[in-house]
Order: structure tokens, then sequence, then C-alpha cells
């Protein structure tokens, strides 16, 4: 996250990414949810299969028998001090539609195989978040619907607990992302909507914007080209909303700030065509005047020292064509 920053011919158009960008599935701090990971509580009972503590008093009176090879279901039974289950069983596992509660008040409900989540079920934890979808060996895989406390909420697909693939999330404050992930992370192509109204549409790397992609801003200025780390790095364009533009086809954005060679145009036909040094015009540069006349002069930090003389553009000519 941070601000990306770019500002051109002297403060003509600050460009700010608000710091509201969602690089991660974002959780209060006291969370177990970090970077967009949506750690799903382990329903995995795997080191109490064989400490079942069953009433066999009860067993004998409801007539029935626990190892039995057809489904059958019990009254909630005490697997551990921590863990009651109530549900159908199946060769001593669980097996079928049942309800397991934890002793901190987190609870799953849904179906069961061979003594492990499996199918569709629904996860209650203790802090209030629910998610609801399928199930595979004791984790999240497949579809499903995480819902955050606070009104955050993703949907879409999971693999062993991770958002992994094309999904959904939203904020309380009005902001989404629709696109690919991978391995609980933004990887791929997305778009980000933000609460003020901008939208990034492109590539992302590990909850990053990175890679090529469209930003556009609530006062329609626009940047299409590259980003690196959240900030626009590389070739590019910048467009403003009343005609001005920096063409990006020769230009470079190192940290957010015009790099290298390129071009920025007016909306009345002025023209600047030189070097660009960390956002400033430095260097030698071409003024075109929109009539038809160009003059080079010399700049430094983006102010203009001087005009080059005749004697002056016939040399820089001549080191531009050697």
């Amino acid at each position: 996250m941070g601000n990306c920053q770019a500002t051109c011919c002297n403060k003509e158009g600050e460009i700010v990414i608000k710091e509201n960008y969602k690089s991660d599935f974002e959780m209060d701090e006291n969370s177990d949810i970090v970077n967009s990971i949506v750690s799903i509580k382990t329903t995995n009972q795997q080191k109490e299969r064989d400490k079942f503590k069953i009433d066999l008093e009860q067993s004998k009176r409801e007539g029935t028998q626990l190892y039995c090879n057809v489904r059958t279901k019990f009254a909630a039974v005490q697997i551990d001090k921590d863990t009651l289950y109530e549900g159908e069983w199946l060769l001593g596992k669980r097996d079928g539609i049942g309800r397991v509660v934890w002793s901190d008040g987190s609870c799953y409900e849904g179906e069961w195989k061979d003594d492990k989540s499996s199918g569709i079920g629904k996860l209650i934890h203790a802090d209030g978040d629910i998610y609801e979808g399928e199930f595979n060996n004791d984790k999240a895989n497949g579809k499903g619907v995480y819902t955050h406390v606070n009104g955050a909420r993703y949907e879409g697909d999971w693999v062993n607990a991770q958002q992994h693939g094309q999904g959904i999330e939203v904020w309380p404050d009005g902001s989404k992302y629709q696109g690919s992930y991978a391995n609980g992370k933004k990887n791929g192509q997305g778009i980000l909507y933000f609460a003020d109204g901008s939208k990034y549409e492109g590539n992302f790397v590990d909850n990053e914007i990175d890679g090529f992609g469209t930003y556009q801003w609530p006062d329609h200025r626009i940047y299409i080209g590259e980003w690196k780390n959240n900030k626009m790095n590389g070739h590019g364009q910048l467009m403003w909303n009343d005609g001005r533009k920096f063409e990006g086809v020769l230009a470079e954005y190192v940290n957010d700030l015009k790099h290298g060679p390129g071009v920025f145009q007016w909306a009345d036909g002025r023209k600047y065509e030189g070097q660009w040094i960390e956002g400033s015009q430095q260097g030698i540069g071409i003024y075109h005047l929109g009539n038809g006349i160009q003059k080079y002069g010399i700049w430094n930090n983006g102010i203009r020292q001087r005009w080059l003389t005749e004697e002056e553009i016939e040399s820089f000519l001549k080191n531009q064509q050697s």
C-alpha cells in the first residue's frame, strides 16, 4: 500500500492512489485472518480418532452399535474435553450429517466422510466469522463464502482453506475486488474498485498491483501502463480530463515519477519533448508552441534555464544523428 504520485511540469497534476487499497482481506488486529489468507479453522480431529469416549451404557440403552456397517445417528457424544459431536456414524467414524461444537464456542455443521468434514457445511468461528460452502479433507475446498463479523465478505473458489481461483471480495466501505487468486492472495487479472470511485483493472502479484494495468481516478485521470509494487513503474501514458497527456510510448515511470525520455502535451497543443529525471524535466528539451514553431531549451529540476542559440541547436541535432 501507500501513495502513488506523479507530478508533471511543475506540479501540474498530482496523482494519489488512496491508502484504502485492499492489499489483503482486511481484518481487525485481533483477527486470525491476515494478508488475504482467510484461515479456515480446521475441523480435523484425526488425533482424536482412537480416543473416543463413548458412553457404552447409553449406547446399549439405544440398542445400537457404534461400529455397525449401517449409518446410524447418535445423540451428542463427548469426543474429548473440548469437542462434542452429534450426528451420524459409520463403522466407528463420523460419516453423514453431523454437528461438532468446540469448547471455545466455534462449531461446524454439515456433511462428514470417513471422520472428516467433507461435502457441504457451515463453520462458525468463536469470534463470529462464518464460512459456508464446500469442504474436503477437513478444509475449505471448492466453492464457498467467508463472511467476517465486520461485514467483509469473500465468495469464490477455495483450495486447502485458501482463496484460489476466481472470487469476489467486498468491504464495508464499498470497496470491491473481482478476479483471480492463487495461494490465498490476489494473483493474475482482476478489477479493484475503491471506495472513493477510483478503479484499477489489470495484473496483480501477491496482493500487489504489479504488471500491466489501467488506473482511473474519480476526476477521470487515467494511467495506462506498467506497475511495480503498487506504483507506476515502466512504460506508460498518463491522461488528464482537460486534454493534457504525458505520452508513455517512450516514457518510463520510476516509483510513480516520470523518468526517462517522454512527451508531455497540453490541451491547447503545446508540447514538451525531452528527458525527465524523477518527475522533472532535465537537460535539453524541445518546446512545441502548437503553431508549428518549436524552440530548444535547457531545463533543470523542471525549470527552464534558457533557450538554446542557433549554434547550440545545430550542435545538439548533429549529436542526435550521430
